[in-house]
Protein backbone atom coordinates (compact mmCIF):
# COMPACT_ATOMS: atom_id res chain seq x y z
CA UNK A 1 0.00 0.00 0.00
CA UNK A 2 1.72 3.47 -0.91
CA UNK A 3 1.80 5.96 0.89
CA UNK A 4 -0.58 9.07 0.11
CA UNK A 5 2.21 11.52 -0.95
CA UNK A 6 3.77 8.78 -3.76
CA UNK A 7 0.32 8.38 -4.82
CA UNK A 8 -0.26 12.21 -5.69
CA UNK A 9 3.11 12.00 -6.85
CA UNK A 10 2.07 10.07 -10.00
CA UNK A 11 -0.20 12.90 -10.67
CA UNK A 12 1.23 13.69 -14.12
CA UNK A 13 -1.71 13.69 -16.86
CA UNK A 14 -5.27 15.54 -16.62
CA UNK A 15 -6.98 12.45 -17.30
CA UNK A 16 -5.33 11.05 -14.44
CA UNK A 17 -6.68 13.53 -11.43
CA UNK A 18 -10.21 12.36 -10.65
CA UNK A 19 -8.67 8.93 -10.03
CA UNK A 20 -5.84 9.27 -8.55
CA UNK A 21 -7.45 12.22 -5.86
CA UNK A 22 -10.43 9.69 -5.37
CA UNK A 23 -7.54 7.41 -4.14
CA UNK A 24 -6.08 9.90 -1.86
CA UNK A 25 -9.30 10.68 -0.43
CA UNK A 26 -10.29 7.44 0.12
CA UNK A 27 -6.70 6.90 2.04
CA UNK A 28 -7.31 10.47 4.02
CA UNK A 29 -11.06 9.50 5.04
CA UNK A 30 -8.80 6.10 6.56
CA UNK A 31 -6.44 7.73 8.38
CA UNK A 32 -8.37 10.46 9.31
CA UNK A 33 -11.28 8.60 11.19
CA UNK A 34 -8.80 5.71 12.36
CA UNK A 35 -5.92 7.50 13.59
CA UNK A 36 -6.32 11.23 13.84
CA UNK A 37 -9.66 11.37 16.09
CA UNK A 38 -8.43 9.15 18.17
CA UNK A 39 -5.22 11.28 18.84
CA UNK A 40 -7.05 13.67 19.21
CA UNK A 41 -10.04 12.51 21.17
CA UNK A 42 -6.89 10.60 23.39
CA UNK A 43 -5.13 13.99 24.14
CA UNK A 44 -8.63 15.77 24.67
CA UNK A 45 -8.16 17.61 28.33
CA UNK A 46 -4.54 16.54 28.29
CA UNK A 47 -1.20 18.71 27.77
CA UNK A 48 -1.02 17.79 24.40
CA UNK A 49 2.88 18.99 24.22
CA UNK A 50 3.55 16.49 27.01
CA UNK A 51 2.76 13.40 23.92
CA UNK A 52 4.32 15.91 21.02
CA UNK A 53 7.59 13.70 19.95
CA UNK A 54 4.93 10.76 19.86
CA UNK A 55 2.78 12.39 17.08
CA UNK A 56 4.50 14.96 15.47
CA UNK A 57 6.39 13.13 13.06
CA UNK A 58 3.61 11.63 11.58
CA UNK A 59 1.36 15.23 11.81
CA UNK A 60 3.83 16.56 9.87
CA UNK A 61 3.72 14.04 7.18
CA UNK A 62 0.18 14.16 7.26
CA UNK A 63 -0.45 17.84 6.97
CA UNK A 64 2.61 17.63 3.84
CA UNK A 65 0.28 15.01 2.49
CA UNK A 66 -3.32 17.10 2.65
CA UNK A 67 -1.35 20.41 1.32
CA UNK A 68 -0.37 18.58 -1.83
CA UNK A 69 -3.70 17.31 -2.44
CA UNK A 70 -5.23 20.30 -2.14
CA UNK A 71 -2.94 21.97 -4.38
CA UNK A 72 -3.72 19.39 -6.93
CA UNK A 73 -7.29 19.69 -6.35
CA UNK A 74 -7.10 23.60 -6.00
CA UNK A 75 -4.68 24.96 -7.70
CA UNK A 76 -3.81 26.93 -4.36
CA UNK A 77 -2.30 26.17 -1.01
CA UNK A 78 -4.64 25.07 1.68
CA UNK A 79 -5.37 27.48 4.83
CA UNK A 80 -3.93 27.20 8.36
CA UNK A 81 -7.62 26.74 8.94
CA UNK A 82 -8.28 23.93 7.05
CA UNK A 83 -5.43 22.13 8.02
CA UNK A 84 -6.87 22.22 12.07
CA UNK A 85 -10.16 21.98 11.28
CA UNK A 86 -9.59 18.38 9.12
CA UNK A 87 -6.73 17.00 11.50
CA UNK A 88 -9.29 17.68 14.36
CA UNK A 89 -12.35 16.71 12.81
CA UNK A 90 -14.00 20.38 12.84
CA UNK A 91 -14.79 20.13 9.02
CA UNK A 92 -14.02 18.57 5.68
CA UNK A 93 -12.51 19.78 3.04
CA UNK A 94 -15.12 20.54 -0.24
CA UNK A 95 -14.94 19.77 -3.78
CA UNK A 96 -14.84 22.81 -5.87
Amino acid sequence: MCTVLTLLSFFVREEDKPTILGEAEHKFGYIRSRLWFSVARELRGEDPYQFLRAFSGGLQEYIEAYSFYYYILHGKLVEWKEVRGVVTGECVAKKN
